[in-house]
């Protein structure tokens, strides 16, 4: 079955009304666009043909700053968090692949071994490759269907989301450097420049703070305008995209109810809401071994760390290994997410992690989890 078919038997296709506020988004997302691209014309032609005048090129390369400012960000590949290529899991990487042609999105091209309780894809590079962060608080504390369907629901989501493709994505971006250039406006320090009226040029120093303040606020009336505009078009992007944005999340449940079964799906959705129990049981761990492990006993703390998470994590209400996990036994506070998954819960999923290849991604993560813990304990801090 095809993604927007499966979209569609879920119910979840967004109406005319969506589709054209999409079509408008990238519309504005082409003039964000086209705004840094007349910035460097722009400033390349003032340097150019104006070299003699000696104010155009001062002019054009404050153009090029501002320019540099609003360039699209494009990402990167560099973390303070373990990265695994394909040589180094390769059975993980086989489990990726299949999901990622299950769903029939852009297979993998690293990984990120995080402390975030999430599953999150992102491009990279000029060439957009893409990286998966696998959170461990999620990963750790999920059986492996549901770690499947984690990675299908995500891989679908990431494909089908405007926010977060290459022309909306990177216009954001851009919008978002620009607000943080026009919000850094000139303000004089509270208190610097005051001196005693009896002081040594006092006079002098009190007019050098008036002109200070006066120049400052003529930057700020200057800087204000481009920055309205600027958070204009970032909220009518993040408006124009909340249809899409919806239908692709639903699309994305579709698609992984198909990949990893709709129990799974919903077994995921419904841990998910422990995500602040486990977080803060994984800082308490932290802080507890940072503060009393020493030696030997902090190795072992750091190879053991994740295994109490789960521990913690199995404990919960609804959590249990035993727990439902048929698609159709929610509660009555269950989101719309899980009313819209299929209901065929007999049948098969087409991805599966079973025990072998389960314990072989395990071993390729051992040294990742290691790492992972150490960063945890010492910062005691996690995304």
């Amino acid at each position: 079955m095809g993604q927007t078919q499966v979209a569609d038997a879920a119910g979840t296709a967004p109406p005319g009304k969506g589709r054209a506020a999409t079509v408008t988004a990238y519309g504005v997302a082409c003039a964000a666009h086209l705004i840094v691209a007349g910035l460097v014309i722009g400033g390349l032609t003032l340097i150019v043909f104006g070299w003699a005048t000696i104010v155009q090129p001062v002019i054009g390369l404050v153009l090029l700053g501002v320019a540099a400012q609003l360039r699209p960000r494009l990402g990167t590949l560099a973390s303070d968090w373990p990265t695994l290529r394909r040589g180094q899991a390769p059975a993980l990487f086989t489990l990726l692949d299949a999901v990622a042609d299950e769903v029939g999105e852009r297979r993998v091209d690293a990984v990120r071994i995080t402390s975030d309780f999430a599953v999150r894809a992102s491009a990279y590079g000029v060439r957009r490759h893409r990286v998966l962060d696998i959170g461990l608080p999620l990963w750790v504390t999920s059986r492996p269907e549901q770690r499947v369907a984690a990675l299908a629901q995500e891989l679908a989501y990431f494909g089908g989301d405007v926010r977060r493709g290459t022309l909306v994505g990177t216009a954001l971006t851009s919008l978002n450097g620009g607000m943080e250039l026009a919000a850094a406006r000139a303000e004089a320090p509270t208190g610097i420049w005051t001196a005693a009226p009896g002081a040594h040029h006092a006079d002098e120093m009190s007019e050098a703070t008036r002109d200070f303040k006066k120049r400052g606020r003529i930057v700020n009336y200057v800087l204000w305008i481009p920055q309205l505009v600027m958070k204009g078009l970032s909220r009518a992007l993040l408006r124009l995209t909340v249809p899409a944005a919806g239908y692709a999340e639903f699309r994305a449940d579709a698609e992984a109810a198909r990949v990893a079964s709709a129990p799974a799906v919903a077994a995921l959705l419904r841990d998910r809401r422990s995500a602040d129990s486990v977080c803060t049981e994984t800082h308490r761990l932290a802080v507890a071994t940072r503060t009393f492990g020493r030696g030997e006993a902090l190795r072992n703390a750091e190879r053991d760390f994740w295994t109490k998470v789960a521990d913690h994590a199995a404990t919960l209400p609804g959590r249990a290994p035993d727990g439902p996990t048929d698609a159709g036994a929610g509660t009555a506070d269950d989101d719309p997410r899980i009313a819209r998954l299929p209901r065929d819960a007999g049948r098969p999923a087409a991805v599966t992690l079973g025990g072998s290849a389960a314990d072989a991604v395990e071993s390729e993560l051992d040294e990742a989890r290691r790492l992972v813990a150490r960063k945890v304990i010492q910062d005691c801090v996690l995304v």
